[in-house]
């Protein structure tokens, strides 16, 4: 059976696309019935579940979500080979995650954004480099 090329496998549960499963990380492992009201909605209706829930996010998650985000794309890329060549194949050139609205994940409007989406992705394609040193 072939895996649609955005699913990602996470802890035996599919997940449509890698934003579903950072979403619903916000709420595992505490609250799994959120976290499956996220993971089985349409894309359109997700980030409504989980702003409608976000009383009950873990209460850590600013300070992890940078890593969860680094997961969630790892798992992406570990499942998907020919996302993971493509991303591998920049080398070590720095990733420029280009949002004009997003000065968090992408550079923003002048591209001076924080850009923790570009970094993350970095980060993700040198532990694929070195996972295929060993």
């Amino acid at each position: 059976m072939t895996q649609r090329p955005d699913v990602i496998l996470y802890d035996g549960d599919s997940y449509p696309t890698a934003l579903h499963l950072f979403e619903a990380l916000k709420y595992l492992p505490h609250r799994p019935d959120v976290a499956r009201m996220i993971r089985e909605a349409p894309l359109q209706d997700m980030s409504a579940i989980s702003e409608r829930h976000a009383a009950a996010m873990r209460p850590d998650w600013d300070n992890v979500a940078l890593q969860m985000m680094d997961d969630v794309l790892y798992h992406k890329f570990r499942q998907h080979a020919r996302a993971r060549d493509i991303l591998l194949a920049t080398g070590n050139a720095p990733l420029l995650h280009q949002d004009a609205g997003d000065a968090f994940w992408g550079g923003g409007p002048d591209d001076l954004g924080e850009n923790h989406m570009g970094r993350a992705l970095e980060r993700v394609r040198q532990r694929l480099i070195d996972e295929r040193a060993r």
